[in-house]
C-alpha cells in the first residue's frame, strides 16, 4: 500500500517464484501437530489443514481441506509402516483428526494442545453463562436486571480469577456503588448457583492448567459433573 503496488500485482510476482513443497512419502516424524486456519478466497473449503514436525518446528504440508475425505487420502498415500512410526499428534479437539488417528495411526497417541484446552473449557462456561442468563429474561423487573448484570460483565466471568484485581474499587452504575473485580464477579455468581458451580469448575481446570500441575488435572477430569449441563462432560 505504501509503495502503490496493488495486492493482485504482489500476487502475481509471487506466484512466479512459487514451487510446490516435495514431500517425502517414505518417512513421518515421531511428533505431528495438527492445525487448521481461515482458508483463501481461492479455496473451496471454509478451513484448511496446516502440518508441522512437532520436534523440528518445521512446516511439512498445508492441505486445503482439513475435512476428513480429505485428510484420508492425503495421509493413505503414507504406507502402514511410516504411519505407525508416529508416536505422538498434537492437535485441538476437532473431531475428525480423533477419527482420522485412530484409523491411520494406530500407534500414536492424541496430545491436547493447553491452548485449545483453555479455549474448549472456557466455551463450555460461556455457553453456560447464555443459558442461565436467559432464563432471566421476561420474568420481572428484578430477574431482567439479572439479566442484563449477566451479560454486561460477562467478561470478567471469563477472566481468570488470578488476574481479577481485588484492590481497586471502581464505581459501577449498574449496581450504585464502588465494586472491585472480585466483588463484582461474587455478587454475579449470587444470581445463580448452578452457575457458580460451573465457574468454579472452570475455573479449577484454569488453575490447573497454569500451574501445569498433572494430578489435579486429572483428577478434575475424573470427577462427577452430573449436576452441571451434559455439555461439561465433553
Amino acid at each position: 500500500r505504501q509503495k502503490k503496488v496493488s495486492v493482485s500485482s504482489v500476487y502475481r510476482v509471487l506466484k512466479q517464484f512459487y514451487e510446490p513443497k516435495k514431500i517425502n512419502r517414505l518417512t513421518l516424524p515421531e511428533v505431528l501437530c495438527f492445525d487448521e486456519f481461515k482458508s483463501v478466497k481461492q479455496v473451496a473449503a471454509s478451513m484448511s489443514f496446516i502440518m508441522m514436525d512437532g520436534q523440528t518446528k518445521q512446516l511439512m504440508d498445508v492441505i486445503e481441506n482439513r475435512q476428513l475425505p480429505f485428510l484420508e487420502r492425503y495421509f493413505s498415500r503414507f504406507s502402514l509402516a511410516v504411519r505407525e512410526g508416529v508416536k505422538y499428534i498434537v492437535c485441538d479437539m476437532y473431531a475428525p483428526y480423533f477419527s482420522l488417528i485412530k484409523k491411520l495411526f494406530p500407534m500414536a497417541q492424541v496430545v491436547l494442545d493447553r491452548f485449545h484446552i483453555v479455549q474448549h473449557i472456557g466455551r463450555t462456561f460461556l455457553k453456560h453463562r447464555i443459558q442461565r442468563m436467559n432464563t432471566f429474561l421476561h420474568q420481572g423487573p428484578v430477574e431482567t436486571k439479572t439479566y442484563r448484570h449477566l451479560k454486561k460483565y460477562w467478561k470478567l466471568l471469563q477472566k481468570n480469577q488470578s488476574k481479577l484485581n481485588f484492590e481497586k474499587r471502581q464505581w459501577r452504575p449498574s449496581f450504585r456503588t464502588y465494586l472491585t473485580e472480585t466483588e463484582l464477579v461474587d455478587r454475579l455468581l449470587a444470581y445463580d448457583e448452578e452457575l457458580k458451580t460451573g465457574y468454579t469448575c472452570y475455573q479449577e481446570f484454569l488453575y490447573a492448567i497454569q500451574t501445569r500441575d498433572y494430578a489435579r488435572f486429572h483428577a478434575l477430569l475424573e470427577q462427577d459433573y452430573s449436576r452441571l449441563p451434559a455439555y461439561y462432560q465433553t
